[in-house]
């Protein structure tokens, strides 16, 4: 870094000295003028595309190596953009060599300077899809990422609700359920889903001891999920509205998940949640 900074002060350092050299009524030329002969107009060219050489190799080098350490579609938008820079690093070349060709002929090689301009817009155009490509595919994983998420915190809705009404305590923070801009607040989706399954999981853990109570022979830490839910249904009913302020209770394993990981837990909660919502519509249609 410390070369990079170091090398682009010497360059704007030269590219001063030859402005400052350069007639003043010649400082407003441009790439066209037909003036490259004057020596100071000739080697601010020649000076500013030999770094535009380096810069964009140096970009590009990077690309590539940060290509071998990315994920598969991420690799591939570095590569393109790295590509893209090559070529930029080929126009700045014949840049040069245009500004050494005009030397003796101010108006000539028009032709071959029409093409450079061509592979710039190329060039460019390569880098820029590039950057979008990469861009574009992490948005959309992103979003791919969100939509799943906000499915498996509906599927908890459910358990959740039929438990933080019973202990409205577990409910880490309340938030307007309302509110539009929540709805659309892709950050907080992953957060959202994680605090709901920590909710459940505490008032799983505050209800183990009056599933004990319904289901003493069971297995709660591996039964099947419409097993477990029929125990949480009863479990809710059994439990009194006011508990004794000073009575122990011991808690039981419920839904022990098959692997140490959050992933699991949570299709094991969704499992007993939506087979808790199952019999619930079915005991609704059997009252009717």
């Amino acid at each position: 870094m410390g070369i990079n900074i170091g090398l682009l002060t010497c360059v704007l350092i030269a590219l001063v000295i030859t402005m400052a050299a350069t007639p003043g009524a010649l400082r407003g030329h441009t790439l066209n003028t037909p003036d490259m002969a004057q020596p100071p107009v000739a080697w601010f060219y020649i000076t500013g595309n030999a770094y535009f050489v380096y810069a964009y190799l140096t970009s590009g080098l990077w690309a590539l190596r940060y290509a071998r350490m990315a994920t598969m579609h991420l690799a591939v938008g570095l590569q393109i953009m790295a590509l893209g820079l090559a070529c930029l690093a080929i126009t700045s070349v014949n840049r040069v060599v245009w500004v050494y060709l005009r030397i003796d002929a101010p108006g000539s090689h028009q032709v071959f300077n029409t093409v450079n301009w061509s592979m710039t817009d190329g060039a460019l155009g390569m880098v820029l899809i590039g950057v979008l490509y990469s861009a574009g595919v992490q948005f959309i994983a992103h979003l791919q990422s969100v939509v799943h998420y906000r499915r498996m915190h509906r599927a908890l809705t459910p358990l959740w609700t039929a438990l933080a009404t019973t202990y409205p305590e577990v409910i880490l923070n309340r938030e307007p359920t309302h509110s539009w801009r929540n709805r659309f607040r892709l950050r907080r989706t992953h957060a959202r889903f994680y605090r709901r399954l920590i909710e459940c999981r505490d008032g799983l853990v505050r209800l183990s001891p009056y599933l004990a109570q319904v289901a003493p022979e069971a297995d709660l830490a591996h039964g099947p999920a419409d097993q477990l839910a029929r125990h949480i249904a009863q479990a809710l009913v059994l439990k009194p509205a006011i508990e004794p302020p000073h009575t122990a209770f011991s808690a039981a394993l419920i839904a022990f998940p098959s692997t140490n990981d959050l992933s699991a837990d949570a299709y094991e909660l969704i499992s007993i949640s939506h087979a808790y919502a199952k019999d619930n519509h079915e005991q609704g249609i059997d009252q009717r």
